[in-house]
């Protein structure tokens, strides 16, 4: 197993993107390993990762309306997802998360690593080109130690560039943007 930061740039700089989910996955990376005390394998349950994208994504759908897509018959899943709460006087951020880990994860957890298992393993199998989610008890992914020292380390530099990257790719379809709010 290799983790390398030009691997990460690579992901972020040059990679395919139809919507925003691998910045989002990025930042969560980023920002988790931030937060790591001791430097260790984690295992990382989905409904975490939901949690993170809900609040990168709620402003951004709800109080901001930034378009995720230019085209409106493939709205990603989170916006659906979230755009059904934002009106609702009675939110459960737990039915929420628990939509998102289910409905948004299938291709941007195996499909951010260039190589499996380069930051993390995960438990998707390949079918022809797509992926097909694992089985509720393999709904995580196991960050390497050695990824979360890396994120851990650049997270200044990274994390400047993933903001950097993500608000260019939204500003394609909503002009000029503030992404103040995500730094």
């Amino acid at each position: 197993m290799s983790c390398d930061i030009e691997e990460f740039r690579k992901i972020i700089l040059k990679g395919r993107k139809y919507n925003s989910y691998k910045f989002a996955l990025a930042k969560f990376l980023l920002d988790y390993s931030k937060q790591c005390i001791v430097v260790e394998d984690k295992k990382i349950d989905y409904k975490v990762i939901a949690d993170a994208f809900l609040n990168y994504y709620w402003e951004q759908v709800c109080k901001r309306d930034i378009k995720q897509i230019s085209d409106k018959q493939n709205i990603p899943f989170i916006v659906k997802i979230i755009k059904d709460y934002c009106n609702r006087k009675d939110i459960d951020k737990n039915e929420i998360i628990k939509e998102i880990a289910k409905e948004c994860f299938k291709d941007v957890i195996p499909r951010f690593q260039y190589n499996n298992g380069t930051f993390y393993q995960h438990y998707h199998e390949l079918q022809g080109r797509n992926y097909r989610m694992p089985s509720d008890d393999k709904r995580y992914i196991y960050l390497f130690k050695e990824s979360i020292a890396l994120f851990r380390d650049n997270y200044e530099l990274l994390n400047g560039e993933v903001i950097e990257e993500w608000e260019r790719f939204l500003e394609k379809f909503n002009g000029d943007l503030d992404f103040e709010f995500m730094r």
